[in-house]
C-alpha cells in the first residue's frame, strides 16, 4: 500500500517499468498497473483506499466492475460521486472518520449492485499510514456474499 501512497499521492515519485515477464499479460490500453495493483486485481475482494478528504486514491479492477466503471474513472472522485449522500453521512463517513483516527473497522451492510443484485458486505476499513507513520486515509476491503447464498445456508 506504501507504494501505491508514493506512486498516487508522492508528486516525486517515478513509475518503475513492469518486470520482463509482467510485461507478457495483456492490458487494457491506458493501463498501466504495477505489480501491487496487478495482485489486488486478482484477489476476489473489492479494494479501494480513499483519502483524508474522501476521495479515492485507489480502486481495483473488482471495485470498478461493481460499479459497471473502469478502476481509473475512481480517482480523485469523491465518494459522494459514487454512493448517495444519505449512505455517505450515515454509513460511510463516520467510519471513515474512526478509521481517519486510527481505529481498524468492520461492518456488514446490504447492497444493490448495478446489475441490481442483492449483495450482503463485509467491509473492513484499516487505517493507510505515510512512510512517515502518519495517517493518510483508508484502505477499504468489500467482501461479498450474493444474498441467495447466504439464505440457502
Amino acid at each position: 500500500m506504501s507504494r501505491l501512497f508514493l506512486r498516487y499521492l508522492d508528486s516525486g515519485s517515478r513509475q518503475k517499468k513492469l518486470p520482463s515477464r509482467l510485461e507478457q499479460v495483456r492490458l487494457d490500453d491506458g493501463y498501466d498497473p504495477s505489480l501491487q495493483e496487478l495482485v489486488l486485481d486478482s484477489i476476489p475482494e473489492r479494494v479501494a483506499v480513499i483519502g483524508l478528504d474522501y476521495r479515492y486514491i485507489y480502486c481495483n479492477r473488482r471495485n470498478a466492475e461493481f460499479h459497471n466503471k473502469q478502476p481509473c474513472d475512481f480517482i480523485g472522485k469523491h465518494m459522494l460521486d459514487v454512493i448517495d449522500q444519505k449512505r455517505f453521512q450515515t454509513r460511510a463517513k463516520p467510519r471513515l472518520d474512526q478509521c481517519f483516527g486510527g481505529a481498524r473497522v468492520s461492518y456488514t451492510y446490504e447492497v444493490l449492485d448495478a446489475h441490481g443484485r442483492l449483495f450482503e458486505v463485509k467491509c473492513r476499513m484499516t487505517p493507510l499510514t505515510r512512510p512517515d507513520n502518519v495517517i493518510a486515509g483508508a484502505v477499504l476491503v468489500l467482501n461479498m456474499q450474493p444474498m441467495f447464498a447466504r439464505m440457502a445456508q
